[in-house]
């Protein structure tokens, strides 16, 4: 994550392998991205390591259709008291649930990608 929010090699090279990441200087981004960028640093101070990923080009670059065969393809069981038609509806719950299994692919050093530039790395899912 950059300060102030910018156009990063990372962003342009995730774009050119055909993921739709918005700039971090875009209109309604900045002030997310600027969120991101402090909470990211409040983190790292208190030990946690911190990784950025984009939820659609994750599920994206994992090959599957959705967020079911993504869980069962990892090995992740589904509790049926879940509804994971809610889930496919909600856009913040199901980009929770993939950032939540990049991080675990991450934590497994399976199943996981990364694109990477001299500015920054963006995580995603292989399978």
């Amino acid at each position: 994550m950059t300060n102030p929010p910018r156009m990063r090699m990372v962003d342009r090279l995730a774009i050119s392998r055909g993921f739709k990441v918005f700039p971090p200087n875009f209109s309604y981004m900045r002030d997310l991205t600027a969120r991101a960028w402090s909470l990211s640093r409040e983190i790292e101070k208190r030990g946690a390591i911190v990784i950025e990923t984009h939820p659609r080009s994750a599920l994206k670059s994992s090959g599957v259709e959705n967020i079911a065969l993504l869980l069962s393809r990892i090995g992740v069981g589904i509790d049926s008291s879940i509804d994971m038609d809610l889930l496919s509806r909600n856009k913040d719950l199901a980009d929770a649930v993939v950032c939540s299994v990049v991080a675990y692919c991450y934590y497994l050093s399976s199943c996981i990608d990364k694109l990477e530039a001299n500015d920054g790395s963006i995580y995603l899912i292989r399978l």
